[in-house]
């Protein structure tokens, strides 16, 4: 009888059960994009100012760390760059024209990119740094961090400590460096006609770009600017961050030698911890952002705007190294269309549910959006438009989620074809009316017979 009454159950269970979308969370363990999935590669060629052998342990460290790691030699074109997500520029005071317009393509199209600056600055250094709005102002001396030779600053707690890339480092040594400076001039934003922020829906201003300076001086550390004219302290810049729009990220330091050889592997700083934690910032280890589970209701894929002016997408996003349940309140998340190049009929998302697990530091959110056509087919029959998820979050980055096709159509009108009794029906009144028009002039004609035979007889 046991066995019957579990049998039946099964059956119940298995008759009840349907597939259906859920706008609650479905959580899930995150799992990070594979180290081995991530392509680094170090620019060995042109004119390198420190020798490529003085960063063997930095390079051993990236391939340790699991990244697939080549060498690029020639950046005249960007074939050497396919499928290489992080960039880092080793030394080099020869960039080209060519070469500059390379580096700043592969970052507008998503690739990041590492600064490791010449120790002595060149006018084609500087033009390469123009284009993301930076310049350098000075070697940095200091005469009491490290009073055996002035060019190297030792640094405790000098840094951001908002960025993950900090976590656990107790001391730093910048040797050689050169004072940068943020102009808020950036090349690559203008090249794109791109502002520094825009409106969306005319209420929300959305930046599109993060620019933070991450590390700074003692106060015994300075940087002659001009002749005769220094900066001190806070004010000496050692490193900035850069986050951009079109999902790149850029690392800019002060000096190349805090990861040669000689210094790196020095157990009394943490110049190792602090590149190994840069590169797994930038490979997407930690702080990593992921968007998924999207759907589109309806469920078609061409949409005829005489139908439907409308479309509803539903998505999770998923945070990695989240401290706390509001962690990820400042996060801003977007939904919209991309078409030739542009993001339109933006609409900030909806969050329908949270969970978060403290344990794992994870977050992952659920979402909706309903997203209207408008205008996009003014003088158009017909055009194909991508769903895009956009999450933008400082320290996180600009995140693009894979487009979604759809196809939007208006079709010109087309009469409908007769219902054969509609047919009949309209042949019927046809043949009566005809019938009326022939028939009417004997009518007449024979009422006013009529009516002259009643007026003779009223006269007699």
């Amino acid at each position: 009888m046991r066995k019957i009454l579990i049998l039946a159950l099964i059956v119940f269970l298995c008759m009840n059960v349907q597939t259906t979308y859920s706008k609650e969370p479905r959580y899930q363990r995150v799992v990070v994009p594979p180290a081995e999935n991530i392509a680094v590669a170090f620019y060995t060629g042109g004119s390198m100012d420190v020798p490529l052998n003085n960063f063997s342990t930095m390079i051993k460290k990236t391939e340790g760390l699991g990244f697939r790691v080549k060498n690029v030699t020639d950046l005249s074109n960007m074939y050497e760059l396919e499928g290489v997500d992080i960039l880092i520029l080793m030394t080099q005071d020869d960039y080209s024209d060519d070469s500059i317009y390379v580096i700043t393509e592969f970052v507008k199209y998503g690739g990041d990119l590492v600064i490791l600056p010449p120790t002595n600055i060149s006018d084609n250094f500087r033009s390469l740094l123009s284009e993301f709005g930076m310049e350098t102002i000075g070697n940095v001396k200091d005469n009491v961090s490290y009073y055996n030779n002035e060019s190297q600053v030792l640094l405790n707690g000098n840094w951001n400590t908002k960025l993950i890339i900090f976590e656990d480092i107790d001391s730093l040594l910048v040797v050689n460096a050169t004072a940068l400076n943020y102009t808020g001039d950036i090349g690559i934003l203008k090249e794109w006609s791109i502002d520094q922020s825009i409106s969306i829906n005319n209420e929300t201003n959305i930046s599109t770009v993060f620019v933070d300076r991450i590390l700074w001086g003692n106060n015994s550390t300075m940087a002659e600017y001009q002749k005769g004219k220094y900066l001190f302290g806070e004010n000496v810049s050692l490193c900035y961050v850069q986050e951009y729009w079109f999902g790149s990220r850029i690392i800019v330091f002060s000096s190349s030698l805090m990861f040669a050889d000689e210094y790196i592997v020095a157990e009394e700083y943490d110049n190792m911890m602090l590149f190994e934690n840069i590169m797994k910032w930038l490979g997407d280890q930690i702080n990593y952002i992921g968007i998924d589970n999207m759907i589109v209701q309806p469920d078609i894929e061409t949409f005829d705007i005489n139908i439907y002016d409308s479309l509803t997408v539903y998505f999770n996003v998923i945070a990695t190294n989240i401290e706390n349940e509001s962690g990820f309140d400042d996060a801003i998340i977007l939904s919209g269309f991309e078409s030739l190049g542009r993001f339109i009929n933006v609409e900030p998302a909806n969050l329908t549910n949270v969970s978060f697990d403290a344990t794992q530091k994870i977050i992952n959110c659920s979402y909706e959006t309903k997203l209207y056509f408008g205008n996009l087919l003014n003088n158009t029959k017909g055009r194909a438009i991508y769903i895009k998820i956009l999450v933008i979050k400082q320290y996180y980055g600009f995140t693009w989620s894979k487009g979604i096709e759809v196809y939007i159509i208006k079709p010109p009108y087309e009469p409908h074809a007769f219902h054969p009794i509609l047919l009949t029906t309209m042949l019927i009144i046809g043949i009566n009316l005809i019938a009326i028009l022939i028939l009417l002039p004997h009518f007449l004609g024979a009422r006013r017979k009529a009516q002259q035979i009643e007026k003779e007889i009223k006269k007699t």
